[in-house]
């Protein structure tokens, strides 16, 4: 923590602008630059000037009537009116629809890309279209291995004959 450098008059003078009296005695900026005006004379008249202007001010206000048919002029007692610029109804709009279909078409896009890559597991490496095919003659070769000797064994029937 760092030592506090003393307040100077300039500082003082623009806290104590928001002095109001006996309610602001708590707030610890305040009574700072309340102590540093008890120890500077000039710094003090100036604060009695301040508060005094204040209360002038604050009796006066006090003083005031507000006019009878105030609620009724109020804007409480008024609907308020919003222009409607459609011009920005309409880019917002437009706005709203390419981002939906920008949103659709990247998601179209990403799944059949997605299935591309779940389905080989060469096109992560890099192989590209290339690479899947490699991968898929092996299983071709299994499959027509298969059927071939499928087709040249013989039939047999589902009962043994007995030799």
């Amino acid at each position: 923590m760092h030592p506090r450098i003393e307040m100077n008059t300039s500082e003082a003078k623009e806290k104590l602008l928001l002095y109001r009296g006996p309610i602001d005695d708590a707030d610890p900026e305040l009574r700072e630059a309340l102590a540093y005006a008890h120890r500077n004379p000039e710094l003090a008249e100036w604060l009695r000037e301040q508060v005094s202007h204040y209360g002038v001010i604050r009796s006066k206000l006090r003083e005031a009537e507000p006019p009878g048919d105030l609620a009724e002029k109020t804007i409480d007692n008024q609907p308020i009116l919003f222009r409607r610029d459609w011009t920005q109804i309409l880019k917002l709009a437009a706005a709203i629809i390419i981002s939906a279909t920008i949103t659709a078409l990247s998601m179209k896009f990403w799944q059949r890309d997605g299935h591309r890559v779940r389905g080989s597991g060469h096109a992560r490496r890099g192989q590209g279209r290339e690479g899947r095919r490699r991968a898929r003659r092996p299983r071709r070769r299994i499959r027509e291995a298969r059927d071939r000797s499928r087709r040249e064994a013989p039939a047999r029937s589902p009962h043994r004959d007995p030799l």
